[in-house]
């Protein structure tokens, strides 16, 4: 049976500390690279099978010298079938879950309510007489003949809660990296073979945006068993779609109008999720400090001398800091 969009997670990144992290090495291949903030990386099981990207030992002594950084392969994010793995390997290193630093919710899809087509709906987000309601800088990338719809349109910015993306998936497959689990989603949800698919992506840093509360008044996503169950991911994207991130007409009386067929879900009465935050006091303080070593980078470094490396890798650390505690 043909669907009208697709749920996906794209990006999973989880913040553990370990006692075991001596081990990682006995079911990990250690790469022969490092960051500019952790001194080890390693891929689970290896690096042609890669699973899981483990990133350890912390150059930095403000942050917990037994931190580690799991991202979950793209290629099993699609299939969901890594639990048991994760399992296992929190087991044996000993790991305990602190918070997810990012994750990216994507929602493929070919046509949209109101008769829109993506392409159509890429053309009205180009001409802007369709718009976001959201605070966050409007970017529009154009191929080079501007007579064609926007390739990419993002909401947000490095330093903004959420990064909302709206692009030609298929396009960016053909032209950068081919993934072939994607698009045999695409077929066993019976998309049209021959018709271009969009994608809407939501990426954030759970654990830095004060949004999500459940009946506890705890975050959400501080609870590793929502983090790994998908419904909750689906209830989550569902309530951002219908209650943040609206689109509206810019003309006439700027009706809000709801687009998206959004994934099917099952109730969940742990979730509750506030309509609004914002981010006060240190928080914010930080962002203005590293926006403005961004900024200024190379005149700062030429008034005080410092290493040309020196002050990217400060800036990054403050970045990391920011969404890992």
């Amino acid at each position: 049976m043909s669907q009208l969009s697709l749920f996906n997670i794209d990006w999973k990144q989880l913040a553990f500390t370990g006692e075991r992290l001596d081990l990682i090495d006995k079911v990990c291949q250690i790469q022969d690279f490092q960051t500019s903030i952790f001194g080890k990386i390693a891929s689970y099981p290896d690096h042609e099978h890669e699973m899981f990207n483990l990133s350890y030992m912390p150059k930095s002594k403000i942050l917990k010298h037994n931190l580690l950084i799991l991202k979950v392969n793209n290629k099993f994010l699609y299939s969901q079938q890594f639990r048991a793995e994760l399992d296992n390997l929190i087991e044996f290193l000993k790991l305990k879950f602190n918070n997810v630093t990012r994750i990216d919710y994507a929602l493929d899809f070919q046509f949209l309510r109101a008769g829109l087509t993506g392409t159509r709906f890429m053309e009205l987000l180009g001409n802007n007489k369709i718009d976001l309601k959201y605070k966050g800088k409007k970017t529009i990338i154009f191929p080079s003949n501007h007579n064609e719809p926007p390739e990419y349109v993002r909401f947000g910015n490095h330093s903004s809660e959420f990064n909302v993306y709206i692009y030609n998936k298929t396009k960016e497959l053909q032209e950068q990296k081919d993934k072939p689990y994607i698009r045999e989603q695409w077929k066993n949800c019976e998309f049209l073979e021959n018709f271009p698919v969009f994608r809407l992506e939501i990426s954030f840093k759970p654990n830095k945006t004060k949004f999500f509360l459940n009946k506890d008044n705890h975050n959400s996503f501080n609870n590793l068993d929502n983090i790994l169950n998908i419904n909750f991911h689906k209830n989550i994207f569902n309530y951002l779609i219908k209650n943040k991130f609206r689109f509206y007409y810019t003309s006439g009386k700027k009706s809000m109008v709801d687009l998206f067929y959004l994934p099917e879900t099952q109730e969940d009465s742990n979730v509750k999720m506030l309509v609004d935050y914002d981010l006060k006091g240190s928080d914010n303080y930080i962002r203005g400090v590293i926006n403005f070593l961004e900024k200024n980078n190379n005149e700062i470094r030429a008034y005080y001398n410092i290493d040309s490396n020196a002050l990217s890798e400060t800036i990054d650390i403050l970045k990391f800091i920011y969404s890992v505690k």
